[in-house]
C-alpha cells in the first residue's frame, strides 16, 4: 500500500457543532496526498453520528469508548498513522486550503527544521475573526520563547507539523499530564537538538475556548500543569536560556568587531 506524505490527526471530544467544518477544511486542501485520522475521544454529543457520514477514502474513524485525554488520543493516531509528516489539527478549528501546502513544502526545503507551525486568526464561537496570533520565525526566538514559563505558546500547537521519525525518537506525548503536553514535547525535541520553525503567515483559524466551568480553577490547573513541566526539564530550560544569550553576545561582538575593524563594510569604500 502506498504511504501518504502526511498523516492529519485530529482529535475530538464533543465538537459536534463545529466538526464538521473541521473535517471540510482539511479535505478541501490544495495538497491532497494526506490520510486523515481522527480519534473520536469518548464523545457524548453529535460528534460520533456526525462522523459516521463522513464517507471520503482518505478519513479513517478510531473510536474511543472513554475519554482518554488529548495526550493519549494523539499518541493512538500517531501509532496508527504513515505519513512522513504528522499535522495536527483541532476538532473547532479551520485550516486554510494552502496549509498542508506551505509547510510539506517548507519541510522539504529545510531538512533541519523538526516542527513548523504557523500564524493563527483567534476566531470567536460564531467564527468571526478577533486577532491574530503571532508567532516566532527563527528557531533561537522560538526555543527563547519556549525556555519562558509562561502563558505565550513558541509554536501553536493545532497548527504544527512535525517529522514523525523524530516523534518516535524523543517518545511522543506524555501522557500523565492533561496540559501543556506540546511544551513538553518541545522541550524533549529541543533538548535533542532538534529546529523549529513558524511559517510567517496564518494558515489556521484557531477557536478561542469557552470554558464551561470554572475559568479560575480551568487556569490553575493549567499553570500547575505547566510549572510541573519546566521543573521536570529545568536542566533543558538552563541549557536554552545559555544558548539564547551566548548567541545573542556572539552576534554582538561579530557586529562590534565589524564596525571597528572593517569600516569598509559600513562605509560602502572598496
Amino acid at each position: 500500500m502506498r504511504m501518504p506524505k502526511v498523516s492529519v490527526l485530529m482529535p475530538v471530544f464533543n465538537h459536534g457543532q463545529y466538526v464538521d467544518n473541521a473535517v471540510r477544511s482539511i479535505l478541501e486542501q490544495t495538497f491532497q496526498d494526506f490520510e486523515f485520522i481522527i480519534i473520536n475521544d469518548g464523545s457524548t454529543d453529535q460528534t460520533s453520528e456526525i462522523l459516521l457520514k463522513m464517507t471520503d477514502p482518505r478519513i479513517s474513524v478510531i473510536k474511543i469508548e472513554h475519554n482518554s485525554g488529548m495526550a493519549r488520543a494523539l499518541n493512538r493516531g500517531i501509532h496508527e498513522s504513515r505519513g512522513e509528516y504528522i499535522a495536527r489539527m483541532d476538532a473547532d478549528d479551520v485550516s486554510h486550503p494552502k496549509r498542508l501546502e506551505r509547510q510539506v513544502t517548507f519541510l522539504d526545503q529545510h531538512p533541519e527544521v523538526a516542527v513548523v507551525g504557523t500564524m493563527c486568526w483567534m476566531i470567536d464561537a460564531e467564527g468571526k475573526k478577533k486577532k491574530l496570533g503571532n508567532a516566532y520565525a527563527q528557531d533561537r526566538e522560538i526555543k527563547w520563547l519556549l525556555s519562558q514559563n509562561s502563558g505565550r505558546t513558541p509554536l501553536w500547537h493545532p497548527s504544527v507539523m512535525m517529522r514523525r521519525a523524530h516523534l518516535f525518537e524523543v517518545g511522543l506525548y506524555r501522557e500523565d499530564l492533561d496540559y501543556a503536553i506540546d511544551k513538553e514535547l518541545w522541550l524533549r525535541m529541543a533538548r535533542k537538538g532538534y529546529r523549529f520553525a513558524n511559517i510567517q503567515e496564518p494558515l489556521l483559524d484557531k477557536r478561542e475556548p469557552v470554558y464551561r466551568h470554572d475559568y479560575q480553577a480551568h487556569i490553575k490547573r493549567h499553570r500547575e500543569s505547566r510549572d510541573k513541566v519546566y521543573k521536570c526539564h529545568a536542566e533543558t530550560v538552563l541549557f536554552l536560556k545559555c544558548q539564547y544569550h551566548f548567541s545573542w553576545w556572539k552576534s554582538r561582538f561579530l557586529a562590534f568587531f565589524c564596525f571597528f575593524f572593517h569600516p569598509r563594510i559600513f562605509s560602502g569604500k572598496e
